[in-house]
């Protein structure tokens, strides 16, 4: 029988098969945990394979941790986060996206909302045209795009959702939109 590699933690050989061995999520690990340690987990991989980029000018500063903003409506909270983004240099208004689960902004907790703090909220529309406005985007119609700073709004954390829920796929797919800087904002119950 031929020698197998190594099947890594969560697969184990039967004669010469690989078969799936249940992974057992710890007790108190939370949505947003795993979501950082699978962005952690993806970065850490991307490097062993030399996927990085190369280079100090290409290197994006470590950024901040991840913040989750409760008790605020919407617009306050992205106000906030945007203001403390801007005010400590991280990103412009305009590298800023604001994802949200809901069809259009019209749907969304910020319906109605022009202006956030002083800058203005558009709807993505695929251009960055001056720069100084934040956009709003459907979390899964940003698949495939990115931005410098990411703000996700009306998805609801949830301590006890299954590790492959709808909502963990939702999050993971905002959450990793951010290359430095990700804020969750938990819509007020």
């Amino acid at each position: 029988m031929p020698d197998l590699p190594d099947p890594g933690p969560d697969l184990q050989i039967l004669g010469n098969r690989r078969v799936a061995q249940p992974v057992s999520k710890p007790i108190g690990v939370t949505p947003q945990n795993l979501i950082i340690a699978r962005l952690d987990q993806d970065r850490r991989e991307n490097e062993k394979l030399g996927l990085a980029r190369q280079g100090a000018a290409a290197r994006l500063p470590e950024g901040p941790e991840v913040e989750i903003v409760r008790g605020l409506n919407a617009r306050e909270a992205v106000a906030s986060v945007l203001e403390k983004r801007v005010v400590s240099g991280l990103c412009r208004p305009g590298e800023v996206l604001v994802l949200g689960h809901r069809s259009s902004r019209a749907n969304s907790s910020l319906r109605g909302v022009d202006l956030v703090g002083p800058w203005p909220l558009r709807d993505y529309d695929g251009s960055s045209e001056d720069g100084a406005g934040i956009s709003y985007l459907r979390i899964n119609k940003a698949k495939g795009l990115d931005a410098l700073g990411v703000i996700v709004i009306d998805t609801p954390l949830q301590e006890n959702a299954p590790e492959r829920s709808d909502l963990h796929q939702l999050l993971f797919v905002g959450a990793s939109r951010a290359r430095q800087a990700l804020a969750i904002v938990a819509p007020s119950i």
